[in-house]
């Protein structure tokens, strides 16, 4: 609550500095640094110095780790700065510090997203819309949450941690354990924004979405678009775009940005070579799709089975990254990718049994039947019929959150 506290005062009196100044570029390093150095110290400072100094005699310097990292620290400081140089940029900051604490501190967004800017709460904070049907709306979209989590989620969970647990992965274990914790993050994480946009709902608060559909992606560019919403455009337009525009008379540099920037998106969920190599994965998928494979991953193809090609590349390539992810070192990484590409003890099991197998591909067969059909089902959900569903489907999905949630486990963005 302290570390919170000062960020809310310091990042409140830096808005308003900044906004009076008539030269901000120098103020604003400075004061960005400062929003990045509690960062770097709860997130980044102990694994740097169990890495670099316990190995080399100076493990005394292991004292200086902080305990716990603060709960949200790095969604809350990724908001801050974004506040700073959009003030920087001619917006208005906000002159009332109970708006400003507020707009930091909300609490449906606080620990783990969406990413919300200033002027997507500004004019909410003073007036905001309330009715029974949105009540209603954001009743459901929690309920939906809460399925996503303790039903979905979490019965996935153990046969990707069966896999990831095997000292030698078999190709089926290393197949079904990366589809499962492929299911496991989008339930999880998803189901987290649904919860908190209908919390924020309640209230008259309208939060921007997070997801929509990201395994519907025909290219890696799309699927960007579609997952973590809020976190990919706080990397395009304060990391990426800013590179771009100042290296864009260097086209090497900067189509180089893109690589930066999504190196930075990977350090950002954890202090390690794993999450840097999931960034690195995804900023050259992305390069690739801007470049010499912007016509294969094209969102206009009109030839069907040239988009299912697409599709399937694209599934592919962001399943395979959830090993860089999920993975606890670079060896264990090159040993799932080792049983996949040599398929490894052919169709023995070794971790993942056959329960396991059967519920992942039916949970990915049902998804992908929802997900290619969502306009058809969207349309039979405005019918009177669906309406008089709503209740009983409603009903049985609380039923079983109530039974499942003996065996509910965390939030898997909490720990970022």
């Amino acid at each position: 609550m302290l570390v919170l506290l000062a960020y809310v005062l310091f990042n409140w009196w830096a808005g308003l500095r900044l906004a009076a100044l008539k030269e901000r570029g120098s103020f604003l390093r400075v004061v960005l640094l400062v929003n990045l150095l509690p960062l770097l110290y709860y997130k980044y400072w102990p694994t740097f110095l169990q890495t670099w100094f316990s190995d080399n005699g100076h493990a005394e310097l292991l004292a200086t780790v902080p305990l716990a990292a603060p709960l949200g620290i790095s969604f809350f400081a990724f908001q801050a700065s974004a506040y700073l140089v959009d003030v920087s940029r001619g917006g208005a900051p906000m002159a009332s510090l109970l708006d400003f604490t507020l707009f930091k501190t909300f609490w449906a967004q606080l620990v783990a997203g969406p990413i919300v800017r200033a002027s997507e709460l500004r004019d909410q904070l003073r007036v905001r819309t309330w009715d029974t049907s949105a009540s209603i709306a954001a009743c459901g979209r929690i309920v939906n949450g809460l399925t996503k989590k303790i039903v979905f989620s979490d019965m996935v969970a153990p046969f990707a941690n069966q896999a990831f647990q095997a000292a030698h992965p078999t190709f089926l274990d290393a197949l079904f354990g990366t589809l499962a914790f492929g299911l496991q993050i989008y339930f999880d994480f998803s189901a987290y924004s649904d919860i908190a946009i209908g919390s924020a709902q309640l209230l008259g608060f309208k939060l921007p979405e997070n997801f929509n559909w990201p395994y519907s992606a025909s290219s890696p560019q799309e699927f960007w678009q579609r997952w973590h919403m809020t976190l990919s455009r706080w990397i395009r337009d304060y990391v990426f775009m800013p590179l771009t525009m100042h290296y864009r008379r260097n086209p090497v540099v900067a189509r180089g940005s893109i690589l930066f920037a999504m190196a930075l998106c990977g350090v950002w969920h954890g202090a390690g070579w794993t999450f840097l190599l999931w960034g690195l994965w995804h900023g050259l998928l992305l390069a690739a799709n801007a470049t010499f494979l912007r016509g294969f991953f094209s969102t206009t193809q009109e030839i069907a089975w040239r988009r299912w090609l697409a599709f399937a590349a694209t599934f592919a390539a962001v399943q395979v990254s959830w090993i860089f992810f999920r993975a606890e070192s670079v060896s264990q990484i090159a040993d799932f990718l080792t049983a996949l590409l040599t398929l490894r003890s052919g169709l023995e099991r070794a971790a993942v049994r056959e329960n396991g197998i059967i519920i992942v591909g039916l949970l990915w067969g049902g998804l992908f039947l929802v997900q290619h059909n969502r306009e058809r089902l969207a349309a039979w959900m405005s019918r009177p019929a669906a309406l008089l569903a709503t209740p009983p489907i409603r009903a049985l999905q609380l039923a079983l959150v109530i039974v499942m949630h003996q065996n509910a486990t965390s939030f898997v963005y909490f720990q970022f």
